[in-house]
């Protein structure tokens, strides 16, 4: 090109020779003050090929929701650190097409570039609407009645402690985050059925048997990545829209 150059008189031969003694490097736009955690989740969902190739990539992400949502972030954790909050995270899907629209993976990414929404964790009752799903599709109702009773061993809960509400309807259990509700539930529609729809689902791989999770799994014991946690609940309710809305409404 720069031959092309001189020999079309755009530029003088002095100027191309030290154009061509001159090292180029590559350089790309720092994505650090816009959206770091997606933009390196992005870039990593790309195939090998297309990355080394480089070029544009469009994305689904919502700046000004990104923004936003960054700010809300660093101010709640503020809000709890009396609280030893030092860290939070969120991920927000279009529930139509589980698009991404906006990712915050820490409070900062200078600080730490870890990423929350794609690290494996215990969710604790986030896997709770999946168990009242569960029942749903084998013919239960959001007005179904859950027996709400510490009568599980133990091993589940603490020795002491814990509020029970006796009999309460699904929707109820679910609105409430009623522990000693979900475990029924979950020791009636069976542990490996929840797995099942749970994988279907995407949120999670569950590697192990029904048994190395037990009816721990209605409390959060399987480690799950919050971006699959949403992309499961907006695929589940894309499939029984009219349960979801029913259900998971107080």
């Amino acid at each position: 090109m720069l031959d092309l150059l001189r020999e079309r008189g755009v530029i003088a031969t002095d100027v191309s020779q030290a154009a061509k003694a001159e090292r180029v490097g590559v350089s790309r736009h720092d994505p650090i003050d816009r959206a770091p955690h997606f933009t390196h989740w992005a870039i990593g969902e790309l195939p090998p090929e297309v990355r080394l190739a480089g070029g544009t990539v469009r994305t689904t992400l919502d700046l000004r929701l990104q923004q936003l949502l960054e700010h809300r972030v660093a101010e709640q954790v503020a809000t709890l650190a009396h609280k030893n909050l030092t860290e939070a995270g969120v991920v927000v899907l279009d529930t139509k097409t589980a698009e991404v629209r906006a990712m915050v993976g820490s409070t900062s990414w200078q600080a730490s570039e870890i990423n929350i929404t794609t690290r494996r964790r215990h969710p604790g009752s986030a896997l709770k609407p999946f168990v009242y799903a569960t029942a749903i599709e084998r013919g239960a109702s959001p007005f179904t009645i859950a027996w709400d009773t510490r009568d599980t061993s133990d091993d589940f809960f603490a020795p002491s402690g814990g509020t029970e509400h006796g009999p309460v309807r699904y929707r109820e259990a679910l609105a409430s985050s009623y522990n000693f509700a979900a475990v029924s539930v979950l020791e009636e529609v069976g542990v490996a059925r929840v797995i099942s729809v749970l994988r279907k689902a995407g949120v999670a791989e569950l590697p192990g048997a029904p048994d190395d999770y037990g009816l721990r799994l209605a409390l959060g014991a399987a480690k799950v990545r919050l971006l699959d946690l949403a992309a499961g609940m907006a695929s589940s309710c894309a499939a029984a829209p009219s349960v979801c809305r029913t259900a998971w409404s107080r």
